[in-house]
């Protein structure tokens, strides 16, 4: 994955597209692919009808913006990866930690959330958001981050910490919804239990009457 990463740079704005999803720099791969069909056409079917020198300068202008392209793609990776952490984003993770610690659910939720939408491939953060789920019960969301993290470059390294929260999960989940489902069902039990009785003492005061 490491490999792909950086052969994302080869095309320009690949690597935006593939890191982030970002749909607008889709425009600028189409674009390239589009100067650079018009370059084969132009060296290949119209040569003899246009100027040398128009073909020469027109792959020119091609080699020149991939090269362009493909530094700021190989400059930019390590932020679209995550990879380069910046005291502000320290500076958040730490406050969610401490958060965290203090068992202040919604705080820490939104300073991760701020976090990952700027570092999305933030392995770390994307554990502490799914053991934060587990905490408050939200068991799909936890499960959610968990599957994200192991499908990360770096979720190598966080795989015996993301197989525990699993296990943890598992657990506190088949602990939590059987109950969930008794309570619901006592519930309903004692709801039409009411309403029986209810039933038959309305029954009985229209025999009186």
């Amino acid at each position: 994955m490491f490999a792909i990463g950086w052969i994302t740079c080869l095309w320009p704005g690949l690597p935006r597209l593939w890191w982030r999803g970002d749909w607008r720099a889709l425009l600028g791969a189409s674009a390239f692919a589009a100067a650079l069909n018009l370059g084969l056409f132009s060296g290949l079917l119209w040569r003899q009808s246009l100027p040398g020198w128009l073909v020469v300068a027109g792959w020119a202008a091609i080699g020149l913006i991939w090269v362009v392209c493909a530094w700021h793609g190989w400059w930019l990776l390590p932020k679209l990866r995550g990879d380069s952490p910046s005291s502000e984003k320290e500076g958040l993770f730490v406050r969610a930690q401490q958060e965290y610690l203090n068992r202040h659910w919604l705080e820490a939720e939104e300073l991760l959330a701020q976090l990952l939408a700027c570092r999305d491939q933030d392995a770390e953060a994307r554990l502490m958001l799914a053991t934060l789920y587990r905490h408050t019960k939200r068991f799909a969301e936890a499960d959610e981050c968990l599957t994200r993290l192991e499908r990360m470059d770096s979720g190598d390294r966080w795989c015996l910490e993301a197989a525990r929260e699993r296990r943890l999960l598992k657990d506190l989940a088949a602990a939590v919804l059987p109950m969930t489902d008794k309570c619901e069902d006592d519930f309903k039990d004692s709801f039409f239990a009411d309403e029986g009785m209810e039933g038959k003492a309305v029954a009985g005061t229209r025999r009186v009457a």
